[in-house]
């Protein structure tokens, strides 16, 4: 017997799954932006710096790897430093020379989180260029994964690096086998 689900129902499900998953997503996105700080402030002025020190980061960023790669010719990654700065180049001639009040109007226009991804865009780009970086430099697929999982992780990775060492420097704190140990305190045993 052959289980057949509704397209309806079917669409439905898929629409549920693909709605919780992009929730998720942008919520996460929306952590790593500016989005509580637009929420909270009152007149803008202190985001509008933020965003303009973001936005000259960005540009002077895609730059360096725009004409760095343009002499080495890693021209994919040429392209992806090309793009990101365009677009950076664009955000700033758009929202980069406004008053915190004009500033402030187009994101209530757009709306808080809209706006605040499209400043996140930046920093997914410099994550894409790097990525690409590694792609165009390690000359293999399962280098470039493996040095992109190392990049993307050092949280995790430092402290596998640095467990032996702990290890060892435990294992030298210990007392030795003259000494017993009776309810957590190490009483010698020549005494």
């Amino acid at each position: 017997m052959l289980l057949t689900i509704p397209a309806h129902r079917l669409s439905s499900t898929m629409q549920t799954v693909i709605s919780k998953i992009f929730k998720t997503v942008t919520q996460h996105v929306l952590g790593l932006t500016l989005y509580h700080m637009m929420e909270s402030s009152q007149d803008f002025e202190d985001v509008r710096a933020a965003l303009h020190d973001r936005m000259e980061w960005s540009i002077e960023l895609f730059r360096s790897c725009f004409t760095i790669h343009l002499s080495s010719g890693g021209y994919f990654f040429m392209l992806c430093s090309l793009f990101f700065l365009v677009i950076a180049e664009n955000i700033h001639i758009h929202y980069g020379r406004l008053s915190p009040a004009e500033l402030k109007e187009r994101a209530e226009q757009i709306g808080y989180g809209t706006f605040a991804i499209l400043f996140a865009v930046l920093d997914i780009g410099f994550v894409i260029v790097r990525v690409a970086g590694f792609v165009a430099l390690s000359g293999s697929p399962g280098l470039a994964a493996g040095l992109v999982l190392v990049s993307m992780s050092p949280s995790a990775i430092l402290p596998m690096l640095t467990y032996p060492a702990r290890l060892v420097r435990r294992r030298e704190r210990e007392p030795t086998g003259d000494a017993e140990m009776n309810s957590g305190t190490a009483v010698g045993s020549g005494n």
